[in-house]
């Protein structure tokens, strides 16, 4: 797929989110309860942190634009919204229940592929070039 230059950064940090979902996955596989134990707590400290501000940013400047124009997205848009509250608090969960991390990790990778995959193509089609320019840029 070809990313339009207004999502490069939430592209750069689906890349990232991708990296983290593979290693709860792997994680979880190699079966060290240490390891296991060490990433929850990981996770459980920094997650909401470092992703809250990319959740609010599509939705605010993506998913709410489009669920205003009523596109055919519209379902996977709510799917989306749900999937960020999950995300957010089986990370804050983690911390007490560390079963949860196979859980965490396999709806992050399927989260953002169902971004990257079924929405980002789109975005040029529904959203005008104002409303795309409202997606904040890191301009690294």
């Amino acid at each position: 797929m070809k990313i339009i230059p207004e999502i490069i950064t939430l592209a750069k940090e689906h890349h990232q989110s991708l990296v983290l979902a593979n290693k709860c996955i792997n994680t979880v596989k190699n079966k060290s309860v240490e390891e296991i134990q060490n990433l929850c707590q990981e996770i459980n400290h920094s997650f909401a942190k470092d992703w809250s501000q990319h959740f609010l940013i599509e939705e605010n400047t993506i998913f709410q634009p489009l669920l205003e124009k009523n596109t055919p997205l519209n379902s996977i848009i709510k799917q989306l919204i749900a999937e960020h509250k999950t995300l957010l608090q089986l990370a804050k969960d983690l911390n007490k229940n560390n079963h949860l991390l196979a859980e965490f990790g396999l709806l992050l990778k399927t989260h953002t592929r169902l971004e990257d995959r079924e929405l980002f193509p789109y975005l040029a089609q529904y959203l005008t070039a104002e409303q795309l320019q409202k997606i904040p840029q890191n301009n690294d």
